[in-house]
């Protein structure tokens, strides 16, 4: 996905320097607000937690992954 986006829109330096903190941040608060939103509607919780296990499993993964800069766009786009 990054290596197509990459084709089209390519990212400048500093873009490509920011996205991982960028997702992290972004990761951070769709599970934050999916805790608030299953507090304050209880009957719906178990649905709105869903994502809570995986999610912090990926913000683990993604705290641990290589910088981006050291992705290889190819090997992405052919699915190695």
């Amino acid at each position: 996905m990054m290596a197509g986006f990459q084709e089209l829109v390519p990212l400048t330096p500093l873009e490509l320097h920011s996205l991982p903190l960028l997702l992290r941040a972004r990761l951070c608060l769709s599970l934050s607000h999916g805790r608030v939103a299953a507090q304050r509607t209880p009957g719906n919780a178990q649905y709105l937690l869903l994502t809570q296990q995986p999610g912090w499993r990926l913000l683990e993964l993604l705290h641990t992954a290589p910088h981006i800069s050291q992705w290889d766009p190819a090997r992405t786009a052919s699915g190695a």
